[in-house]
């Protein structure tokens, strides 16, 4: 099985709070792309709630399996949501986001060459072959800051 990266869009809503200054997929091999995301906060970040969604293309966008909604700094405090902690398991190698809240100003949160690592995801989400696409939205003092779109196309390349 095969699930390399089809799209990636960053959106800074927010720009006095922060900007990307990196958000790509790299082709590192044959078959093998890899993301960069690299946001740079212009102020102390120290209170915010991601929220997360999944989704399957079939005749349109529709949601699939989970949507998650939590704070990042008590997560990293107490690693409370169980699929914000099985999220951030497959992040937690290529992210600089590995310590409790605030967050400098002026000190970019990366997360660089993340690979998706098919089999263990597989393991987890038995999923059929097709488009998914996770959505990730930052909201400070009930305000949008910034959005995550990335695509991925599993599919079964023994098989085709």
């Amino acid at each position: 099985m095969q699930a390399p990266f089809k799209s990636l869009i960053c959106n800074a809503i927010d720009k006095d709070v922060g900007e990307f200054t990196q958000c790509r997929i790299n082709l590192v091999g044959r078959n093998k792309k890899v993301a960069n995301i690299h946001y740079l906060p212009k102020i102390i970040i120290d209170d915010f709630e991601a929220e997360g969604q999944f989704y399957q293309r079939t005749n349109g966008w529709h949601p699939f399996l989970y949507k998650i909604k939590f704070n990042p700094c008590e997560f990293m405090i107490k690693p409370y949501n169980f699929l914000a902690k099985l999220a951030y398991s497959y992040i937690r190698n290529y992210t600089n986001f590995n310590h409790t809240c605030p967050y400098p100003a002026n000190e970019p949160i990366k997360l660089s060459n993340y690979d998706i690592e098919v089999n263990e995801f597989l393991r987890r989400f038995p999923v059929q072959n097709g488009l998914y696409m996770v959505q990730l939205t930052i909201v400070r003092k009930k305000k949008v800051i910034l959005s995550i779109n990335g695509t991925i196309e599993v599919f079964d390349y023994r098989n085709s």
